[in-house]
């Protein structure tokens, strides 16, 4: 669980709590015409889907010292580790693209959220500092809503896919 602050009906922060994760089933054939059409992303259905998304500037992904190249290093032992326990397809999704490029983007190609489907689908709530979503071929998924280790990503792979 996650607790997040909003702003309600006044100046007061009111704090909320989700959970970090969401698990469910969704048709895979619709997303990946939503992600083909609507980014120019080419996309294998008989492969797990990673989604990494970045929802814009906030206060967790604002700070910290990393930068273009270590991110770029941490993505690719990111993509490495997934396609060692499962030939997949990794998509870079963003909402908004305050400060990606200056310095989260690790020289990735970044779609913009086609039509808002991934937000929409899977972020309702702002994810602090980013998320990522695990969509077996068959549908059955794994959102994560929050700033993530690789290795908690790796290990919740093998678990959608086995």
């Amino acid at each position: 669980m996650i607790s997040c602050s909003t702003k309600k009906f006044s100046d007061k922060a009111t704090k909320k709590i989700y959970p970090v994760e969401r698990f469910g089933q969704l048709d895979r054939s619709v997303l990946d015409s939503v992600l083909q059409n609507g980014s120019n992303t080419s996309i294998d259905s008989n492969k797990p889907l990673v989604i990494i998304y970045y929802p814009g500037k906030d206060k967790c992904n604002s700070s910290g010292s990393s930068t273009r190249r270590s991110t770029k290093v941490w993505y690719n032992k990111m993509e490495k580790g997934i396609n060692k326990i499962e030939p997949s397809n990794i998509v870079y999704v963003y909402k908004d693209s305050t400060d990606l490029f200056e310095r989260h983007d690790g020289f990735k190609d970044w779609k913009q959220d086609p039509n808002k489907v991934i937000e929409k689908t899977f972020f309702k709530t702002h994810p602090p500092c980013g998320g990522y979503v695990l969509i077996s071929d068959s549908g059955r998924y794994i959102s994560h809503l929050a700033e993530f280790d690789k290795k908690f990503l790796w290990q919740r792979l093998e678990q959608l896919i086995n």
